[in-house]
């Protein structure tokens, strides 16, 4: 999952056009630019931390997990249960973890 995360963070969140009628996935409105560095890393903590993605399984419900084959992949991939799956867990650790930014 890590390695899903970072490909769509790697990336500016308005440059993916594979989904295009869905939000873009970033942090909240109020993060300056100059803090997407640390909201990134952020989320790829949060991501890699068991405790946080099982609670981030039970206030939400998602138990989906990435596909171990290609085939699989693939299959995530085009019906968009990858994007879905991350941009739940990007809106949840947003409010949970990353919270509002105090200016």
């Amino acid at each position: 999952m890590l390695v899903m995360l970072l490909q769509w963070l790697s990336r500016a969140p308005q440059s993916d056009n594979r989904m295009p009628d869905k939000p873009p996935i970033g942090p909240p409105p109020d993060t300056p630019e100059y803090m997407y560095d640390a909201w990134v890393s952020c989320m790829h903590w949060a991501l890699g931390e068991p405790e946080i993605v099982e609670a981030f399984r039970r206030d939400t419900g998602m138990m989906w997990t990435p596909g171990k084959t290609g085939i699989d992949q693939l299959i995530d991939r085009s019906t968009g249960a990858d994007y879905h799956f991350i941009s739940a867990f990007v809106a949840w650790a947003n409010e949970h973890i990353w919270g509002p930014i105090d200016q």
